[in-house]
């Protein structure tokens, strides 16, 4: 008798999915305390700061420091843009890093101080060994970003000051050791894509101070232009951090979906079927600007017609950076007024919660055919 058997083995555990990338774009800026709230920064009501005093015998005052978040890293930038060619801004730095989701990122902005080190004599010799340690100094950022399930970034941030103190100055063996002091707080925030994390009120007075103290301090690149600079040693300006976690995106996606997207757009058609949010959007987006169009009237008159194809940069919150001509309908009264219509549609609307890109260039055609 035959019997047919089936053999059921486990089955292999399927491959973990590679963490996504998370970029953090770092900027540290002196801007000007009254245009700091014209950043339209939501401050967050409390924050727990810690100080340390690495010396004997010091004390420290409190730190007031102000989280917050904004809305799109390009309305900050175009704020930003805006108040450094006033010179009410300045930007010191802007490091990027790259890190996986779940894995800690280390931005470090200041210097390293030469400090001696002087070891008990010896038993026999009675000799003081002296050795030089560097110890460093500045501001550190480090930045835990998570993507959760619906695409937000949680992030787990600690910031810390540290910087040198004389006043805190203690002398060992006929060695003068400088005294260090430290601040750090740290938060965690959730934002989406693009979003950005604002942190002021990092630098007091006295660090300023430590510039007269210690001239080589004025040498060390941001914190010596900072504290040069005359308006943050009137304390009419403050040193802000912000950071604006994004999903890094998968080249060869992007471009599948751009390839989708020119194919969708070629017919000049709103089709309700598409399920790419992106592609939904920039049709979205087509379609307004057809609507908006004023045939030319000599055109009209003339039965003429024409396909202008424009490429517009628009941001994330809808605002329409920039619209040129990139196809030309070979009829310079058809392709001023499709770019008149875009320009005239914005604002845009927001982008939808799908797309994760904080920007888009879009190139739409946009079809004149007489009635």
């Amino acid at each position: 008798m035959m019997v047919n058997l089936v053999t059921v083995r486990p089955t292999p555990p399927a491959p973990e999915p590679e963490a996504p990338l998370v970029r953090l774009s770092v900027q540290v800026l002196e801007i000007n305390r009254s245009d700091l709230e014209r950043l339209g920064v939501n401050w967050s009501s409390s924050v727990e700061v810690t100080d340390t005093t690495i010396a004997e015998d010091g004390t420290l005052g409190d730190a007031l420091w102000r989280w917050g978040t904004t809305a799109s890293r390009s309305s900050v930038a175009l704020k930003l843009n805006a108040l450094v060619q006033k010179n009410k801004a300045r930007i010191l730095a802007e490091p990027k890093l790259v890190t996986a989701s779940g894995r800690e990122a280390r931005s470090f902005v200041g210097g390293e101080k030469p400090v001696p080190s002087v070891s008990s004599q010896g038993v026999s010799t009675g000799v003081t060994s002296t050795s030089i340690e560097f110890k460093p100094f500045g501001v550190e950022l480090l930045m835990t970003p998570n993507v959760l399930a619906d695409g937000r970034i949680k992030t787990e941030m600690q910031a810390k000051i540290s910087s040198i103190d004389e006043s805190l100055a203690t002398t060992v063996n006929g060695i003068s050791v400088p005294g260090f002091k430290e601040r750090s707080t740290k938060t965690a925030i959730v934002t989406s894509s693009g979003e950005t994390i604002v942190v002021a009120g990092l630098l007091q007075s006295e660090d300023s101070e430590a510039v007269s103290q210690v001239p080589a301090l004025g040498s060390i690149p941001v914190f010596g232009r900072l504290f040069r600079s005359p308006e943050y040693k009137n304390s009419q300006s403050e040193l802000v951090i912000a950071v604006t976690p994004e999903l890094v995106v998968d080249e060869a996606k992007l471009a599948d979906r751009t390839v989708a997207l020119e194919q969708a757009l070629a017919s000049a058609e709103v089709a309700s079927s598409v399920e790419d949010p992106r592609l939904r959007y920039a049709l979205i987006i087509q379609d307004r600007i057809s609507k908006a169009l004023r045939y030319p009237q000599r055109e009209k008159e003339l039965n003429i017609d024409g396909r202008v194809k424009l490429r517009l940069h628009l941001f994330a919150d809808g605002t329409l950076g920039r619209v040129n001509v990139a196809e030309s309908s070979g009829i310079e009264a058809l392709d001023l007024e499709a770019v008149k219509a875009a320009e005239s549609q914005s604002p845009y609307p927001a982008f939808p919660a799908q797309v994760i890109e904080r920007e888009l260039w879009l190139e739409v055609p946009v079809i004149f055919r007489p009635s």
